[in-house]
């Protein structure tokens, strides 16, 4: 068998023992990432963010989990607050297009006046104030 298509407890066993090298293997200050682990088993990152999220997270540590609730919090509040805009935009909306109904109404209001001024203006018993 390959070691491409070795069965998952194989796989899972090696790349425990990569992890275990890569431990080794660090320089003081150097961080351990999957992508390292993943280079020495001779496999892709995402094979074991994939299938073996469990080493991934021993790889990554408890701080991911930490980061990942943190972001996940942070998402949820930026949403609520999205949220809370869309309802005060919602409510600007409804006001202003009663606003703009109003204004409509009287403007069509104007409009007949305008035009029954000009009826009246040009009946042939009106005098003009003023010559043109």
């Amino acid at each position: 068998m390959s070691a491409s298509n070795l069965p998952a407890d194989e796989r899972r066993k090696e790349l425990l023992e990569a992890l275990k090298r890569v431990k080794k293997a660090l320089e003081p200050g150097e961080r351990l990432t999957v992508l390292k682990v993943a280079n020495e088993a001779g496999v892709s990152g995402s094979l074991i963010h994939n299938r073996y999220s469990d080493i991934a997270d021993k790889i990554l540590g408890k701080n991911r989990r930490k980061r990942e609730e943190a972001e996940l919090d942070r998402l949820q509040k930026d949403l609520a607050a999205a949220n809370e805009t869309i309802t005060d935009l919602r409510e600007q909306l409804k006001a202003e297009s009663a606003n703009v109904r109003r204004l409509a109404s009287i403007n069509m209001s104007l409009t007949v006046e305008r035009d029954e001024l000009k009826a009246l203006v040009s009946a042939p018993n009106v005098t003009p104030l003023r010559k043109k």
